[in-house]
């Protein structure tokens, strides 16, 4: 298995923050860490780097 492809979580609210800073956000994914650390950058928009699959979803309830 190569560490540095496994999927991650990342928030819509990283999303965001990345696409509206696309001159000074990063992310930097590491991996190995113990061992022998290693690791690469990802700059926006993420969705050249990265199919983003939501995973979860707010519930609101409705106000009577």
């Amino acid at each position: 298995m190569c560490w540095a492809r496994t999927p991650f979580h990342i928030t819509s609210n990283e999303c965001r923050v990345a696409e509206e800073n696309t001159d000074r956000w990063r992310l930097v994914r590491v991996w190995d860490a113990a061992r022998e650390p290693r690791a690469f950058e990802i700059t926006p928009p993420l969705s050249d780097h990265a199919m983003l699959e939501p995973t979860s979803f707010l519930a609101r309830l409705y106000t009577e």
